[in-house]
């Protein structure tokens, strides 16, 4: 769940993993996001930018990354929580 909106895994490329929206073929949504896994916390990409905040930045956490390329650039890797859990069912991820 990202911003309220829940998400279905769609693909795993060099770049990351990216989500499609989950009322995508109900609705015909076109929402994506993509996925970024680093030390066991997850951080989304901020509007097709080179940058990534942590997955948790809705409950405070200011954890963020920078990517070029292959490079990823850790600018600050400080969380306010641990790293969060996942469970895959029927191809979406669900935190736990």
């Amino acid at each position: 769940m990202l911003d309220g909106f829940t998400y279905s895994f769609g693909n795993k490329t060099k770049r990351g993993e990216h989500y499609y929206c989950s009322s995508r073929t109900t609705s015909g949504c076109r929402a994506k996001v993509w996925r970024l896994e680093l030390d066991g916390y997850t951080y989304s990409q901020i509007n097709n930018t080179t940058h990534w905040l942590c997955s948790s930045k809705m409950q405070g956490c200011k954890a963020r990354l920078r990517r070029s390329g292959d490079d990823i650039f850790r600018i600050n890797t400080q969380h306010t929580h641990p790293p969060p859990r996942y469970i895959c069912k029927n191809g979406a991820y669900i935190k736990v």
